[in-house]
């Protein structure tokens, strides 16, 4: 089994950082994340990926990032 974790301060503020930077580009809204860690695991040739994170946004931006995920239409 293979596995990454991400649990420093350091890496979880470049992950922020990161995030922060592809949703404003994705949505142009500025969204405040905060990566509190990430972790990947491969057993077996099954990946698994648990990202834990926490975003403050208004109602607005949170519509128009899920309508960017998900298709109503198709439901």
């Amino acid at each position: 089994m293979d596995q990454i974790k991400i649990e420093t301060s350091f890496m979880k503020n470049y992950l922020s950082e990161i995030a922060e930077k592809l949703l404003k580009k994705k949505l142009a809204h500025d969204i405040s994340i905060q990566a509190n860690g990430l972790s990947i695991t491969n057993e077996a040739g099954r990946i698994h990926v648990h990202v834990d994170l926490d975003a403050e946004m208004n109602a607005v931006e949170l519509k128009e990032m899920l309508d960017g995920m998900i298709s109503w239409e198709e439901l």
